[in-house]
């Protein structure tokens, strides 16, 4: 299935969810854009839509109204009620005041004198600004997170078609995994720079439409960082003697996967095999506690209990939910603190990663991540084959 060809990914039974919510909290128009300064990948999840466009959902009649940019590519990308034409429609408007000349014309096309207006979160403050300023009949409501949550919150359980991509994309990324691991075994001494250029190649040559990020890629000297910066350098030899990482993952068909695989290069001395088989034990207790029904922090204070008692610090998530972005919901970490911080609980149909590591400054570090699907037997089920490499 050509990526062009593929629709929105929201299923129209979430759509009506969405729909119904707002509805619930008396909202008769939801506004959110996406354009170079300000991405916002639920223009793609409600539309099939890539980028650079804006979308009204007409609560009350149930549309999803698509301005784009690029018409000539919405009309062949995007699973809409309607594409506005703005060149034929309003060819002298341009930018924030097109979006609000053709929400203003919606608003009088249904006849409402004093409509509810809710804009994304992400909506830069100078259309805010200007909305308020063009449509003074509207009300608009204040606590614009709490809109976005409603399809975050959609985006969280995937759809049938999201899991028939996400396979597709399993099957890749572990082919890139096994080239990588080719690779580093093949070559001598290389840097981090040249593994990360040919993972950014093959990757292409898969048929991905990028990596889904910038490939991390750690050797000794740097892998006690949890996310080293630069990601790779051509300064440091990633092979050598020591702990080392690889994170990476690609974009395909929209959707994003994610993998690191701990590289353990030279005799594995003591030091080094307790980092190894603590991080060993971690992830299988991740992976026995991963119980449908459960709150999502429950498995990641398990694992971070058991690193803490053997006198590891875990300073990071032990997992995130994969789909549009790289970070999606659900979120696989500490504990909310407020009523504010969203709670997630393993449902079926989720897609995420479990990712605890280990990092000894000095030493180097480790971790390992994997991608899985809560299926719908409600058991968890591994998509991707990343394991602990030691060479030699």
């Amino acid at each position: 299935m050509s990526v062009n060809k593929m629709g929105r990914y929201i299923s129209k039974e979430k759509l009506e969810q969405i729909f119904e919510a707002f509805n619930n909290l008396k909202i008769d128009y939801y506004f959110l854009m996406d354009s170079e300064r300000t991405r916002n990948v639920n223009i793609r999840y409600l539309s099939g839509h890539i980028e650079d466009a804006a979308i009204i959902l007409d609560i009350k009649n149930q549309e999803t109204i698509l301005i784009p940019w690029d018409v000539n590519l919405a009309q062949d990308m995007a699973e809409v009620s309607k594409i506005i034409n703005w060149i034929e429609l309003y060819p002298s408007v341009r930018g924030a005041k097109l979006y609000s000349a053709v929400l203003r014309d919606v608003i009088q096309e249904n006849k409402d004198t004093n409509p509810t207006v809710a804009l994304s979160y992400y909506t830069p403050v100078g259309v805010a600004n200007l909305f308020k300023e063009e449509l003074s009949n509207a009300t608009f409501v204040t606590n614009m997170a709490l809109y976005d949550k409603i399809i975050d919150q959609e985006r969280a359980v995937k759809t049938k078609t999201e899991l028939k991509i996400f396979k597709e994309a399993f099957e890749q990324t572990k082919i890139l995994r096994k080239r990588i691991v080719e690779f580093a075994a093949e070559k001598d001494k290389f840097t981090e720079k040249e593994l990360a250029l040919f993972v950014e190649l093959e990757a292409r040559k898969l048929g991905a439409e990028k990596q889904s990020f910038e490939a991390i890629v750690a050797g000794k000297s740097r892998s006690w960082q949890i996310h080293a910066y630069p990601r790779a350098s051509e300064k440091h030899i990633f092979n050598e003697d020591g702990l080392a990482l690889i994170d990476f993952g690609i974009q395909w068909k929209g959707l994003a996967t994610d993998v690191t695989i701990p590289f353990i290069f030279g005799s594995l001395t003591a030091e080094k095999k307790k980092v190894r088989d603590t991080l060993e034990e971690a992830y299988n207790l991740a992976l026995d506690t991963v119980v449908e029904g459960d709150p999502t922090w429950k498995t990641h204070e398990t694992v971070s209990n058991f690193l803490n008692g053997h006198g590891y610090s875990f300073p990071h998530a032990l997992g995130h939910g994969l789909g549009l972005e790289v970070h999606d919901a659900p979120y696989i970490g500490r504990k909310p603190k407020t009523k504010d911080d969203p709670e997630f609980y393993f449902e079926r149909g989720m897609v995420f990663t479990i990712e605890p590591g280990i990092y000894v400054k000095n030493l180097g570090g480790l971790r390992i991540e994997n991608d899985f699907i809560l299926n719908e037997n409600g058991k968890l089920q591994c998509m991707t084959d990343a394991d602990f490499v030691h060479i030699s």
